[in-house]
């Protein structure tokens, strides 16, 4: 302790020292120098005592948990938009330093997180990039209030003076407007109005406008909110600045561990917010994405109904977005009669959504015959990295109808023709497709290719014309005969090798049940036939009734789900006739092995993904299963529970893949 103590003698020796209560506009603040004259008997160069060198990388504590700056899972900046535990963190070391009633540091102000592991000085000043000095004001409530004001006027939008809080608990209702009133040129000349900050409570007593308060900030906070205390009284007998304040903290006040408290990298909900489009605080887990569906009317799958939906993101990074005018319907097959109802939604115009991309329909995957909720995630990402184009992006949220909590969901896009979908021209002879069991099963109409006899619904254009028709089948002829011609690059002429490789492997790796049925897609661009993109995986990897699926299950000879394969059908039972074919298969299968491995251990890609998932969501996850139990099966395709049990279900799932992929490594790549 002694070395740290030294520390923070060097970096606070140079501060100046306060004697009784002055004006906080007599203090320096946001880069304003203080010119007052010294007088001629005062000493301008009084002897300083020595100051020992600082050495940055001293340890000065742990932290068992990343304190962050931007969202950990995909590296965007929330300190502007959301509470993290890095800015609570700074926040709680501020009050601290004063012993005041509240602190509040502005996003602005917070540079970079800390890893877990050591915290040193150069981490602290990573923190903190300003060295900057604290000041302690007495202000009313009102004066608090109109600070806070000022802190989220843009929310749901980025705002650098969004403010981290300690000693402080509010909500934020972003339904109302903002009552602080700025000029042309962005400078706040009045706070009128109904107020968005609500439910202020200091110390856990509500906030009393005439009550006076001690409140702590820096010296570099910006220059709006510090104009709110111009006329405090500041009472800090002695200047501290923000990085001593950190190091004292952590070391002190913390004894060097940062633990339980700042676990959770979003905060600890000190600052609650009330969505576009809501009446009240939701009721929701951690940090989850949460969608409101708001209805008078009965969704059913046959037709879309009218219905205001709200997509909220409590960490902040990406903005609400609530839409009156939406509509909803039941989506899928044989997941549409699920006790969990599955869910398209279609918006009043294309919207922004979770930073997946911009588009007017969504998808609300319920993944409930998948206790796992990780086996569409798992494969749509694997197939992402392996490069199948077009491939849907999601992300788990939680779902709410009429303000009933509905469970954990993924939100999905559609596979869909657009520029940023899948990106072909329907007007020029170019097709969307999907197989079907049987004519009328999903899509209103289809074509049944000449030679193999697919069945092959129109996704884009929906009803094609007799001219596209014709056009169609024509090519579909040329393109299976050339598949039945033995050459090689007659074959290559009209269908893309490549794409059916990549969706081979993704459906046979995680041996999807559905490959052979329906939601397999085709699509033709520049005159040649492709595969993709990959769709609906929630019976897959082993998660197939062993009675309702004998074969998948080998129930005859092995009993083990994970041998054989299963999606050589198809166009692939023709491809696979090609020995250039079988290699291609073969030397992409042993090039992904790391990619493959890094779904179920931890390997050189680092941790996998499974446990990375599983841990990223688990709260969400045990809140779903809280109301849909994986001690029961929810219908006759899925398997029979593991142990009733969540980890159960998860073992499950990355010892069968691990298996999966050596067994079919062995098929394929045993030569290698």
């Amino acid at each position: 302790m002694r070395k740290i103590s030294m520390i923070l003698f060097a970096l606070l020796i140079s501060c100046s020292v306060l004697g009784g209560c002055r004006s906080v506009s007599d203090v320096p603040v946001s880069g304003t120098e203080d010119t007052t004259a010294i007088p001629p008997e005062t000493d301008p160069t009084p002897e300083e005592p020595e100051v020992p060198p600082i050495d940055v990388n001293t340890v000065i504590g742990k932290t068992e948990y990343a304190l962050v700056a931007a969202d950990p899972s995909g590296g965007q900046t929330i300190l502007s938009r959301a509470q993290t535990n890095l800015g609570n963190l700074c926040a709680d070391a501020y009050r601290s330093a004063a012993d005041a009633d509240a602190a509040i540091v502005c996003a602005a102000e917070i540079g970079g997180g800390i890893a877990p592991g050591d915290i040193t000085i150069a981490d602290v000043f990573g923190v903190l990039p300003v060295e900057s000095d604290l000041i302690t004001v007495r202000a009313t409530g009102a004066a608090i209030l109109d600070c806070l004001e000022i802190a989220y006027r843009h929310l749901p939008a980025a705002n650098p003076e969004y403010a981290h809080v300690s000693g402080l608990t509010l909500v934020l209702d972003l339904n109302t407007p903002s009552p602080v009133q700025t000029d042309k040129a962005g400078k706040i000349v009045g706070i009128s109005g109904k107020r968005r900050v609500q439910n202020v409570q200091i110390g856990g007593t509500a906030l009393v406008e005439d009550n006076t308060y001690t409140i702590t900030f820096s010296q570099s906070v910006t220059g709006q909110i510090a104009d709110v205390f111009k006329d405090a009284a500041a009472v800090t007998d002695a200047v501290v600045s923000n990085r001593a304040a950190m190091i004292t903290y952590i070391s002190d006040g913390l004894s060097g561990a940062v633990r339980e408290e700042y676990k959770n990298p979003f905060g600890d909900r000190r600052i609650g917010v009330i969505p576009l489009g809501q009446a009240e605080l939701p009721n929701a887990s951690g940090s989850l994405p949460q969608v409101y569906l708001t209805t008078d009317n009965t969704i059913s799958r046959r037709e879309y109904v009218s219905c205001a939906i709200t997509v909220h993101d409590p960490t902040g990074v990406y903005s609400d977005v609530y839409d009156a005018e939406s509509t909803v319907k039941i989506r899928g097959n044989s997941t549409s009669v699920g006790k969990k109802a599955p869910y398209n939604i279609k918006f009043s115009e294309k919207m922004e959504l979770l930073g997946l991309g911009k588009g007017k329909k969504w998808c609300l995957l319920a993944n409930l015959y998948d206790k796992t909720q990780l086996r569409n995630t798992i494969a749509y990402s694997f197939a992402q990295t392996i490069g199948i184009n077009y491939t849907s992006n999601s992300c788990f949220a939680e779902v709410y109808l009429n303000g009933e909590y509905c469970g954990l969901y993924q939100i999905c896009e559609p596979i869909d023709v657009s520029k940023t979908k899948v990106d072909i021209d329907t007007e020029n002879n170019e097709y969307l497709m999907e197989l079907e069991p049987y004519r009328g099963y999903s899509n209103p109409s289809c074509i049944v290719t000449p030679t193999i006899n697919l069945i092959l619904g129109y996704n884009e254009p929906e009803t094609p014309s007799a001219e596209q028709r014709t056009w169609l089948k024509n090519f579909m002829t040329d393109a299976e005969n050339a598949l039945l011609s033995g050459d090689y690059d007659r074959v290559k002429t009209y269908v893309d090798v490549d794409s059916f490789a990549r969706c081979y492997i993704v459906q046979e790796l995680f041996k999807n049940i559905d490959y052979l049925l329906s939601s397999t897609r085709f699509y033709i661009k520049d005159n040649k036939l492709y595969e993709g993109p990959v769709w609906d995986f929630d019976l897959s990897s082993g998660n197939c009734s062993k009675s309702y699926y004998p074969a998948y299950n080998n129930v005859d000879t092995s009993g083990l789900s994970y041998e054989g394969l299963q999606c050589v059908g198809l166009f692939n039972q023709y491809l696979f006739q090609y020995e250039e074919f079988r290699a291609l298969v073969r030397d992409l299968y042993v090039e992904y092995q790391p990619i493959i491995a890094n779904l179920y251990r931890d390997n050189e890609l680092g941790p996998n993904q499974i446990d990375s998932l599983v841990a990223a969501h688990r709260e969400g996850i045990d809140r779903n299963n809280s109301l849909w139990t994986t001690k029961t099966g929810y219908s006759l395709y899925e398997h029979r529970p593991v142990d009733g049990t969540y980890d159960g279900e998860i073992a499950y799932l990355k010892d069968w893949l691990e298996k999966r992929n050596a067994w079919l490594y062995a098929y394929y790549c045993s030569d290698q």
